[in-house]
C-alpha cells in the first residue's frame, strides 16, 4: 500500500498534459466521461507498469505499459484490471472475461467463459493459479 501514492506520483509526472487541472467530477457523471488511469501492476523487475486507462474515446481505452523512465508508453490491449505473472512475461486481465496476453502483444489467451462477467484477475506467487471474481448470474436458483 505504500506504493500507492509513489506510483501516482510517478504516472502524474509522465502524464503528457502540459497542463494539470484536478476537479472533482460532477457526483452523477458516468465513469465513460472520465480520462483517468487506474488498477497499476508492476512487473516482477520493477522496470515497468500496467495499468488501465479510461478515455473518453473508446479506442484509446484499455491497458497500457509505460516504464519507469516514461520513455516507453502504450497500449498494449483492451480490458482492464492487468496483473503481471510472476516470470514478468504475461499480464493477465479482464475484458468480460479473463484473458492473459504475452507483455509483448503476442498469444492472447481466453481463459474464462461464462454468461457472467469475471474481473479482477491476480496471479498467484508461484504463477500456477489465477484468481478472480465473478457476478454469478441473478436468475440462477440456489435452493436456498
Amino acid at each position: 500500500m505504500k506504493f500507492i501514492p509513489l506510483l501516482s506520483f510517478l504516472l502524474f509526472i509522465c502524464s503528457c498534459k502540459d497542463e494539470i487541472v484536478i476537479t472533482n467530477p460532477p457526483p452523477n457523471e458516468p465513469m465513460g466521461t472520465w480520462i483517468i488511469d487506474l488498477q497499476p501492476s508492476w512487473s516482477p523487475d520493477g522496470h515497468t507498469i500496467a495499468y488501465f486507462h479510461n478515455d473518453t474515446s473508446f479506442s484509446l481505452r484499455g491497458i497500457y505499459l509505460i516504464d519507469t523512465n516514461c520513455l516507453n508508453k502504450g497500449q498494449l490491449t483492451s480490458g482492464g484490471s492487468p496483473d503481471f505473472s510472476p516470470d514478468g512475461n504475461w499480464i493477465v486481465y479482464d475484458n468480460w472475461h479473463i484473458y492473459k496476453i504475452k507483455v509483448n502483444g503476442d498469444s492472447i489467451s481466453q481463459l474464462t467463459n461464462n454468461s457472467s462477467y469475471d474481473y479482477y484477475p491476480v496471479w498467484s506467487s508461484d504463477g500456477n493459479w489465477i484468481t478472480y471474481s465473478h457476478q454469478y448470474d441473478s436468475t440462477l436458483n440456489l435452493g436456498i
